[in-house]
């Protein structure tokens, strides 16, 4: 439904939270998500997935959810990803929430992002 929203004549404004309302609720399916993952867990019934992912975009995404709420309380939200970090990455995704390691790099993250 956001997307025939956003396919509609909205000023920059609207496009905007239209725009964080479907990330929003992709966010929430993602977290949804991971609550089924751990289920499969407790059931010893998981597996692994093998992922390419762009970290700034990821980074971005998440930064355009949280600055809405910190706009609300009169606060700026940025973030910066060091450009000597490389932009693609290669992760295996865990069903551990918003957990990844890093395989192509041999490091991991997990900064409940």
């Amino acid at each position: 439904m956001l997307q025939l929203l956003a396919e509609t004549d909205l000023t920059p404004e609207q496009r905007r939270y239209a725009t964080v309302a479907q990330d929003s609720g992709r966010a929430l399916l993602s977290l949804i998500n991971d609550i089924l993952d751990l289920s499969k867990i407790e059931a010893h019934k998981i597996t692994l997935e093998n992922l390419n992912f762009d970290l700034p975009d990821t980074v971005d995404d998440i930064v355009q959810l949280m600055r809405i709420q910190a706009s609300a309380k009169g606060l700026d939200f940025h973030s910066r990803v060091s450009p000597e970090v490389p932009r693609l990455l290669r992760a295996v995704r865990t069903a551990l929430p918003r957990a990844w390691t890093a395989a192509s790099l041999g490091w991991a993250m997990s900064h409940g992002l």
